[in-house]
This record gives C-alpha cells, sequence and structure tokens, in this order.
C-alpha cells in the first residue's frame, strides 16, 4: 500500500506530475504542426513557413524540453536517484 501513497503526495505531484503535463503538452502541439504541415503540403507546394510558424513549434519544442527537466528535477527532489 506505500506505493499507491505516493501518487497523492503533493511533491510528487508538483515536481513530476506537472512535468509531465508539459511535456505532453509539448508532444500535441508538435503533433499538431507536424499533422498541420503534412496537409498543407499535400495540397500544395510551401516554399516559405508561415509568419507563425517557428514561434509556434518552438513553444511545441521548449513544452517538451522544459518539462522533461522538470521531471528530472522533481525526482531529484523527492530523492529518487539516491543509491
Amino acid at each position: 500500500m506505500e506505493k499507491t501513497r505516493v501518487l497523492f503526495d503533493s511533491a510528487v505531484m508538483t515536481g513530476v506530475g506537472a512535468g509531465w503535463v508539459l511535456t505532453v503538452l509539448g508532444a500535441l502541439v508538435l503533433l499538431v504542426c507536424a499533422v498541420w504541415w503534412s496537409a498543407a503540403n499535400r495540397s500544395r507546394t510551401i516554399d516559405q513557413a508561415p509568419a507563425g510558424w517557428r514561434p509556434v513549434v518552438g513553444l511545441g519544442v521548449l513544452l517538451f524540453v522544459g518539462g522533461i527537466a522538470w521531471q528530472l528535477v522533481g525526482y531529484a527532489a523527492i530523492g529518487v536517484g539516491r543509491f
């Protein structure tokens, strides 16, 4: 029963759970961008990306990498990596 109690710990949820949400959100943003780019290139050839393309992709990458970093810091804060 001790293992299920860790899911309700606030340090785990803020340190690891929030990072997981950021990682998934970043992956979804990148997936939507990839699907849009693929659909737009199928109908016509795009020589140059639209003006908002790079900031949205950058946001997706930032959320994804930031979420992974947040999780690693959270795991270190609760002592998972200690041997």
